[in-house]
């Protein structure tokens, strides 16, 4: 794999950034991995290697292709590269390769540039505004955090193909943010059709995160990305975990509170209006805004699961849904790991309110789901990558939204 010397072009309103890719082993690879940011940002832009090797070494090591990158790197990222390399290998050892890395240039940023963003991701999620929520309320917070600039992502939870959608939340946002004295960032990007239907999605999504951040790198000093716990697997990859391994010089990554499950972090924010109307939580890429989420996946059902058993559903908006049943095993089927998933700590809640279907559902679907797992490991595990990836990109919605990745 050849990651080429990053190039700027302006395009209307808009700064693109990108550096095109060669692959030898895949033509279904786009040619330029690209970020598209409001010409606004231009003075953050950074044309060095790191905002586009962080976002695709993982990718060299899935197609097992020596990388070179043809432009500058960290000297201090590149000593952290083999660990990083390590704990993603470890995780996936049957999809992952250990491979060879090739600089053209290890040189230090430039220090004394004036790098006054303190950034952080934002969805809309309950991790993101828990990491704002950490900022106006450090009395409260067990992580208190300094935030100057939120990021909100085109091409990753929201499906570049859905512009509807991503400029409906962008407004609401921006509106938000403005409320609160802080910035708002727009960028979308291709990254994630990289590695689309190749490795699982949080594999990619961190490392999206370090790229972009690393693309503004001549103004952001640090980078907090909103982590989360993954109670339904305690043995997956990670990979906010590991964020600060992406750290130079001049730019710090931290992961924010990944040490605290998604429902304790709803709990401290229950009474905060902004996070009660502009909860946002779907992972269906490509539903229709008017409906805030698919209500089917399990964010969306797990979300309204936390709000039910708080008595605080009335009080959010969009997050009505009846826990009926058929939701509730829904929600047991779509979980990775259910004995060991967050619903267990909530049994004492569901006695509470008397809903013994779900306490006993939820123990009838765990021998299903340890079944599940088994064939999700060691069966679909064994199919061979080339033919497993275009039964998916038959299966499954294109996010595409041009052949050869350009914006």
């Amino acid at each position: 794999m050849i990651i080429h010397q990053a190039e700027i072009e302006t395009k209307g309103d808009a700064i693109v950034v990108s550096a095109r890719v060669e692959i030898k082993t895949s033509t279904s690879i786009p040619k330029y991995l690209w970020y598209k940011f409001p010409a606004e940002s231009e003075s953050a832009i950074s044309l060095r290697g790191e905002a586009f090797f962080n976002n695709l070494f993982v990718l060299g090591m899935h197609f097992n292709e020596e990388i070179e990158l043809r432009g500058d790197i960290s000297p201090v990222f590149v000593e952290n590269i083999k660990k990083l390399s390590s704990i993603y290998y470890r995780n996936d050892e049957k999809k992952l390769n250990i491979v060879d890395y090739k600089f053209k240039s290890v040189v230090s940023p430039d220090v004394t540039l004036k790098r006054d963003i303190h950034l952080a991701s934002f969805s809309g999620g309950a991790d993101s505004f828990y990491t704002f929520w950490s900022h106006f309320y450090k009395e409260k917070a067990s992580h208190p955090t300094n935030l100057t600039h939120g990021l909100f992502i085109h091409g990753y939870d929201i499906s570049l193909n859905n512009e509807e959608t991503y400029n409906h939340y962008l407004s609401k946002y921006k509106k938000l943010f403005d409320q609160w004295g802080l910035g708002l960032i727009p960028v979308s990007t291709n990254a994630y059709e990289f590695y689309q239907f190749r490795t699982p999605w949080y594999y990619s999504n961190t490392l999206a995160l370090a790229g972009i951040s690393m693309a503004l790198g001549n103004r952001v000093a640090t980078y907090s990305q909103p982590g989360d716990v993954d109670q339904g697997n305690r043995n997956r990859l990670r990979p906010s975990s590991n964020i600060h391994l992406f750290s130079t010089e001049s730019t710090k990554f931290s992961s924010h509170a990944h040490v605290i499950d998604r429902s304790k972090k709803l709990s401290k924010m229950l009474d905060w209006s902004p996070v009660q109307k502009h909860l946002r939580v779907c992972l269906d890429a490509n539903y229709d805004q008017t409906n805030h989420g698919c209500q089917k996946c399990e964010k969306c059902i797990n979300t309204n699961l936390i709000l039910y058993l708080f008595d605080k559903q009335n009080e959010f908006s969009y997050f009505d849904m009846d826990i009926t049943i058929f939701k509730f095993i829904r929600l047991c089927w779509e979980v990775s790991n259910l004995s060991a998933y967050r619903p267990k700590g909530y049994l004492s809640y569901l006695k509470k309110k008397n809903r013994t279907d779900l306490i006993l559902i939820y123990w009838m679907m765990i021998p299903v789901n340890k079944l599940k797992q088994f064939i999700s490991s060691e069966l679909i595990s064994r199919i061979p990558k080339k033919f497993l990836y275009t039964i998916k990109r038959k299966v499954y919605k294109n996010r595409n939204i041009s052949d050869d990745g350009s914006p």
